[in-house]
């Protein structure tokens, strides 16, 4: 998770196959003109006349179906030479064998893929049911100084012995293709921390030895080190992993959690409210277990404790794309799309106080299912503004009485123009607006594009108004309000081939001033480029806000 202190692509298709075995440095032989094509993965026979012959374990047109077991103690995953073409399908297992603690270190030499579209997705493990280490897309770059596009991380390692790796490209558009290398390294059981690609330990904060098994002071600038824990209490007016920052200025920070036995799953697109010391997460869209695309879970994290807790699950659905806010000691969920494609109006109320769920009876049945949408607690009504229903755009907003029971939906004709979904919502009491932005909106009659757009709703005239715009086209970001200030991160500005141009994923911070009406990006704080990131939520905690994203938590401190 990260913290700011401030002063439906979903490419991956779960199929498992029986995997044939190649003994092989690499996934591909040369390539083969074969009546004037070059095809990947192929050779052309004198024996059949010349006629197309995929390599073994590639098969289809253009043999762009693969399936190929790779067991050298090094090698490549690549999709080819020439670009890959489309509606690929290809699988990689690397199989360490019988080797003792053996794991596996990918390194991503070259990737180039459609953005939201193309995956890379590495498991550890020996299927899609195995927890996922990495999904990639986009344009990858090893510049650190890069801001236009997607980081190379530093490592990727599989600890199982085993990996599995699925490519899959749509009918759309293609790029050059990725080359991933990997090494196989035995003995390396890092107790707290991670092994390098030369089979060494790099231990965690707090840790040191050859097995990362010694635990040792930690260097605390302006405060003190807890011995228990490795890491730094800091003195009054300073923050940051070592004491180093002062609070006068905003910062970003790692929050390293603490194992609870409850460690929370990767996920995006799911809900989080705050309610007292705690963040609540619930379900979300999952990027592995065939036959599942949603979580069914709702989790807790102690903002002070810094610790996860599995709490009981609601009965039915499995969801993500819905919207969740606390009333009164209680997480009231709505809509969102189920792991069987079907968009739902389904309402659920989960008490913290007893634990239990309920569904609360509806005396009314006007109000319209809807996924993308987002919820606003307007003091005794949810507030839930647009989204995307089985008719496509949603163009209206939908109030839900907390008290009655009871649903209107308000159709204006001023709020037509800026139908959206994956946009966000926050509430100002000062104002009393609700402040819409973003989202991807109709482009043309059949086409989405990403919406710079900002407006404002008054759920108590239930009129609209315009406001500037950013000129930062962005959808699934996140938006938080602190000290009349609407704080914008992270987003997907890019929705189709039209917008091909732009960055996949964005790390970018900026502030609308709610009282001046002006947007602000330039001298903030900027995280680093491998956390871009879509999908997130982010909630707001005296003058922190937390991100989640993917199992991670940060925070950004003003």
């Amino acid at each position: 998770m990260w913290c700011y202190n401030l002063t439906k692509n979903h490419g991956l298709l779960l199929l498992i196959y029986i995997i044939v075995g190649i003994d092989s440095l690499t996934s591909s032989t040369a390539d083969c003109d074969c009546s004037g094509r070059i095809v990947q993965n192929a050779k052309c026979s004198k024996q059949t006349n010349c006629t197309l012959v995929c390599n073994d374990g590639y098969w289809g047109t253009d043999c762009k179906y693969g399936r190929i077991r790779l067991t050298s103690s090094r090698g490549y995953i690549t999709d080819g030479v020439e670009s890959y073409p489309v509606l690929s399908k290809r699988m990689w297992l690397i199989d360490s064998g019988n080797r003792v603690n053996a794991s596996i270190h990918f390194q991503i030499e070259e990737f180039f893929t459609e953005c939201n579209w193309d995956h890379v997705y590495i498991f550890d493990g020996d299927s899609t049911d195995s927890s996922l280490l990495a999904a990639f897309n986009g344009y990858l770059v090893g510049d650190v100084n890069s801001s236009s596009y997607g980081r190379i991380p530093q490592e990727i390692i599989a600890k199982s012995g085993r990996a599995y790796i699925y490519f899959y490209s749509d009918l759309g558009v293609v790029q050059s293709g990725f080359n991933i290398s990997y090494r196989i390294l035995d003995n390396c059981p890092c107790l707290n921390g991670k092994c390098n690609t030369a089979g060494l330990c790099v231990c965690d904060v707090g840790w040191t030895g050859s097995l990362c098994d010694v635990q040792k002071n930690c260097s605390c600038i302006n405060g003190a080190c807890n011995q228990t824990f490795g890491n730094c209490v800091c003195n009054d007016g300073f923050a940051g992993n070592d004491c180093s920052q002062p609070i006068t200025s905003s910062f970003w920070t790692s929050i390293k959690t603490k194992n609870s036995g409850a460690e929370i799953s990767p996920r995006s697109s799911h809900a989080a409210a705050i309610i007292g010391d705690h963040m609540w997460v619930y379900n979300g869209y999952r990027f592995s277990h065939p036959g599942h695309g949603a979580h069914r879970n709702l989790y807790r994290y102690h903002l002070k404790d810094k610790t996860w807790t599995s709490l009981p699950q609601e009965e039915d659905d499995y969801t993500w794309g819905h919207s969740m806010v606390a009333y009164q000691g209680k997480l009231i969920v709505f809509g969102g799309e189920r792991e069987d494609h079907v968009i739902v109006n389904t309402l659920a109320v989960f008490d913290t106080n007893s634990s239990k769920w309920s569904r609360p009876p509806s005396l009314n049945s006007t109000h319209i299912a809807v996924t993308g949408h987002t919820a606003t607690l307007v003091e005794d009504k949810m507030i839930v503004i647009f989204g995307l229903s089985v008719h496509g755009l949603f163009p209206g907003v939908q109030e839900y009485d907390i008290g009655k029971s009871t649903w209107q939906v308000i159709k204006s004709k001023s709020a037509l123009g800026v139908a959206r979904h994956g946009h966000t919502s926050v509430y100002d009491p000062f104002s009393k607006r609700i402040y819409v932005y973003g989202g991807v909106t109709m482009a043309t009659p059949s086409s989405f594009a990403p919406s710079d757009s900002l407006t404002a709703y008054y759920p108590h005239s239930r009129t609209w108004i315009t406001l500037a715009s950013s000129e930062f086209r962005q959808t699934l970001h996140s938006a938080v309000i602190l000290d009349r200030m609407m704080i914008v991160f992270g987003g997907n500005p890019y929705v189709n081939k039209d917008s091909i141009n732009v960055k996949c994923h964005t790390t970018k911070l900026h502030v609308y001033d709610l009282a001046c009406q002006k947007w602000y990006s330039e001298d903030l704080p900027q995280i680093a480029q491998t956390l871009a990131r879509y999908g997130h939520t982010a909630v707001a905690k005296g003058r922190l806000v937390f991100l989640s994203h993917l199992g991670q938590l940060s925070c950004l401190v003003e």
